[in-house]
């Protein structure tokens, strides 16, 4: 015990000031809101006392697109997705709890309840058609809780870059370091809170697998090979796993790594496209 404590002393005095510095500037960028002065915010309350905070644009009468960011971020990172609507559809990115202004303001690693958070968003629109998810990340995970969770209320679903393999769930040195108290309280809240949610990710990933086959709805997943955050196995990991029939399209990138919403936006663009024509046809449109 002594010989672990001197080793993370050791750790933190060689790598917090690289840390720290990296996280300070991370932080900062998490803070920003891209979409605030170009839409107006709204807030929807949630199961568990939640106070939603999102985004929203397109026309709800074409169907609507819900997108949920990763770890750490807010509903900012859906910018180019609702400053141009797919298709012209009502298009929401919410503030996971946890993240932005959704409150109340406290990191929050229960899937079920990162889902609830979407439940005031699974409306049908006037033609019954029902909602197309959109995660990111962690995002998709939460997702796929979403569909499992509601299953009656979800159209599609699609997973981009998704961490939903319990087993690919590794924690790295950052991590430990992170969580460590001495860290914890000088790092940016953001990624403090982003590393609470991340550290029992494997756990509630574990949970969510037994549930599974509760998935109804249409799946596509985008997923590149390079993905050096969240590994390619995922993939094979949900087609194991998810009900047969369920996964419509896989579009698989070569390169890409893990930021496919901003660096392959036309490929992402076009597989809401084909989630969307899934959800439509499920409901007769």
């Amino acid at each position: 015990m002594r010989r672990s404590g001197k080793r993370l002393a050791l750790a933190i005095l060689l790598l917090a000031p690289l840390a720290l510095g990296l996280f300070a500037l991370m932080g900062h960028r998490m803070q920003r809101n891209a979409l605030d002065g170009a839409l107006p915010r709204g807030l929807r309350a949630a199961p568990g006392g939640l106070e939603v905070s999102y985004f929203e644009s397109g026309n709800p009468s074409l169907g609507r697109i819900v997108y949920v960011h990763g770890s750490p971020g807010n509903s900012g990172a859906w910018e180019d997705y609702l400053l141009d609507p797919v298709g012209g559809l009502d298009s929401i990115a919410i503030d996971r709890p946890g993240f932005g202004q959704t409150r109340p303001r406290r990191p929050e690693p229960s899937l079920a309840v990162q889902a609830s958070a979407l439940e005031p968003f699974l409306e049908p629109d006037a033609a019954g058609r029902l909602p197309v998810l959109v995660g990111h990340s962690i995002g998709g995970p939460v997702v796929v809780r979403a569909a499992v969770d509601y299953p009656d209320r979800v159209g599609a679903i699609v997973v981009v870059a998704g961490s939903v393999d319990p087993a690919q769930e590794s924690m790295k040195w950052f991590n430990d370091l992170a969580a460590e108290p001495t860290v914890r309280g000088l790092i940016p809240e953001p990624l403090a809170f982003s590393n609470d949610e991340i550290m029992p990710l494997a756990g509630e990933l574990e949970m969510l697998r037994d549930r599974l086959d509760a998935i109804r709805c249409p799946v596509v997943i985008v997923h590149a090979r390079d993905d050096r955050l969240v590994p390619f196995a995922n993939v094979d990991y949900m087609r194991r796993r998810f009900p047969a029939g369920t996964i419509r399209d896989l579009i698989l990138l070569d390169d890409g790594d893990h930021f496919l919403p901003w660096n392959r936006v036309t490929v992402v663009r076009g597989a809401i496209e084909k989630a969307v024509g899934y959800a439509a046809a499920r409901a007769g449109g």
